[in-house]
């Protein structure tokens, strides 16, 4: 069986979430206050529906207590992603994820019943600083707190050399969860110890961000 999601609010954040998972073949049913959006939406939904979530009567009469999983995404609206949290964790959605664009609006969020808050806009801020500040880093990924997965360009001092000789895990407590080559455009998850790492790799690392910075100044 598919699963279901639920899409609160047609911006763009909210239409992005909502293509990408239509297109991944799930259920998925999005709702807005605004017409124009709603009819453009059903391009990339199952249903799309006008709704004022705010409205507790109107929000049960959907017939949303079912569905897996539900993504408020109007972070601009306090009111509106505060009562859409509330009604949803109610009516006994239990995997709500909202989005928020203050610390003080997640955490209300969050004690409202929010299993995971979002911050897109401080999020992709923190990745974007991370990737242009850091040696070698092509792309970062936060994890939970103070740890990251990292795609990392070997320096000239990792090249040439085997995983199990560089003993990251040991020296740096950084795991190699991956390793990408550029030029054949593979992906290796399952890793030879005795691999020796190429110029055109990329390491796909895990671990804490000041373990990370310590391989990065290799």
């Amino acid at each position: 069986m598919k699963q279901q999601f639920v899409i609160i609010g047609l911006g763009m954040f909210g239409s992005n979430v909502a293509k990408t998972l239509y297109d991944a073949g799930m259920e998925v049913i999005v709702l807005d206050r605004d017409k124009e959006l709603v009819q453009r939406a059903k391009e990339f939904a199952s249903r799309a529906m006008v709704a004022d979530v705010t409205n507790k009567e109107v929000l049960q009469s959907l017939g949303l207590d079912d569905k897996d999983v539900a993504v408020i995404a109007m972070g601009e609206s306090l009111e509106a992603s505060i009562l859409a949290t509330l009604y949803l964790k109610e009516m006994g959605i239990k995997n709500i994820i909202a989005k928020a664009n203050e610390e003080d609006h997640g955490k209300i969020l969050s004690q409202l019943g929010a299993a995971e808050v979002i911050f897109p806009e401080k999020d992709v801020a923190i990745r974007l600083a991370q990737r242009i500040s850091a040696k070698n880093i092509i792309d970062y990924i936060p994890f939970v707190e103070g740890y990251s997965i990292q795609e990392v360009a070997p320096s000239n001092k990792i090249v040439g050399h085997k995983i199990r000789d560089l003993e990251l895990r040991k020296k740096f407590g950084v795991q190699i969860i991956a390793i990408k080559d550029m030029i054949e455009d593979k992906v290796e998850l399952v890793i030879d110890p005795d691999k020796v790492i190429k110029d055109s790799d990329l390491m796909i690392l895990i671990g804490k961000n000041s373990d990370l910075e310590r391989v990065q100044s290799l």
